[in-house]
């Protein structure tokens, strides 16, 4: 089993322990661990937003959010996506975690 130890700003604080038993490689077991820290490096909030269809939106994928009934533009991180008809329109709704 692969071992590292995964530090995060100036090294002070050590990620979380895991056990990830299928994890075969190093080049993996890196992206597992930087993945655990990025999650909890900061907090963020949830948005869910319906906008019109907008073909090409990929999950994990950065947009910027703009619209004047929330002030500023904002970036945010596509955890969630689908794409419905109501009625006679295409709709995409796109859950969201943004920074707080």
């Amino acid at each position: 089993m692969t071992a590292i130890e995964v530090y995060r700003g100036e090294g002070s604080q050590p990620g979380p322990d895991m056990l990830e038993p299928l994890i075969g490689s190093e080049a993996a077991a890196l992206v597992r661990g930087r993945a655990a820290l990025d999650a909890h490096a900061h907090p963020v909030q949830s948005v869910r937003l319906v906008i019109p269809y907008r073909p090409g939106l990929r999950l994990a994928q950065l947009v910027r959010v703009t619209d004047a009934r929330q002030g500023p533009a904002w970036t945010a991180k596509i955890t969630g996506l689908e794409h419905r008809l109501d009625g006679q329109t295409v709709l995409t709704a796109l859950n969201l975690e943004r920074p707080r």
